[in-house]
């Protein structure tokens, strides 16, 4: 064969092995990608869920971990363990090795993306459904399209002169909260559900509150109850000082 045949023929299989691992790096990518769209499935749904029943945002930790179980059934960790017991040492390669460690690391990725798409419809889905106060911020879409208008406390809540103090662990609860009330309501209906709530759901004995015509909270101020020996005496009596 003449050294040009030879020099086209290595060409021809240099072209052919190219091939082959242009095909193998883009079946890897888009198993990689199948990874991180499966492994964000079950920690966006669990993200949800946890959003629904608890009314808090769900550990990171704990979603990632429903997101990686799913990422260990498909890989077949479990059969891969079983090879190694065997003394099979296919799956020892460097090439499954390192794909294995891609796919776990791509898990993570898609099952803390997951878990903040899930939490941010958690949270739209209870706003939109009527939910009665949420510790996390509405979209614009829902305070918009949606029935409920959001009402946020101020981190600063004082005490009302002449009354005892409420605890400071209620006014930590109570700062910064946001709560969530039917569109449509006058500002002065607005500030009675907001009283009522404090007094109902927090124990609030009295609410001092100054609502803008936006219905942001100007000023917020709450006490337990009156101070003094007044509010011991039973009715029709007096208390007089004698020094």
């Amino acid at each position: 064969m003449t050294p040009l045949g030879l020099t086209l023929l290595a060409q021809v299989g240099a072209n052919l092995q190219l091939g082959t691992v242009s095909r193998a790096l883009v079946e890897g990518v888009v198993w990689l990608l199948v990874i991180t769209l499966l492994a964000a499935t079950p920690a966006g749904a669990i993200a949800v869920f946890y959003r629904w029943y608890v009314r808090e945002r769900i550990q990171t930790g704990l979603a990632v971990l429903f997101g990686l179980t799913a990422v260990v059934l498909v890989i077949g960790a479990t059969t891969a363990l079983s090879e190694v017991i065997a003394q099979r040492e296919d799956v020892l390669a460097a090439g499954a090795v390192l794909l294995n460690l891609a796919a776990f690391l791509a898990g993570g990725v898609g099952a803390y993306g997951g878990m903040r798409i899930g939490d941010r419809l958690g949270v739209d889905l209870f706003a939109a459904t009527g939910g009665r106060n949420i510790d996390a911020d509405v979209s614009e879409i829902v305070q918009t399209v949606g029935r409920v208008t959001s009402v946020r406390l101020p981190e600063d809540i004082d005490d009302i002169i002449g009354y005892d103090p409420m605890p400071d662990e209620t006014k930590e609860t109570l700062a910064n909260r946001r709560f969530l009330f039917p569109r449509r309501l006058t500002k002065d209906e607005l500030r009675d559900r907001l009283v009522v709530r404090l007094k109902t759901d927090y124990g609030v004995g009295h609410v001092d509150v100054e609502l803008a015509d936006d219905g942001n909270v100007d000023y917020l101020a709450v006490g337990s109850r009156a101070a003094g020996i007044g509010p011991t005496l039973p009715p029709s009596t007096n208390a007089v000082a004698i020094q």
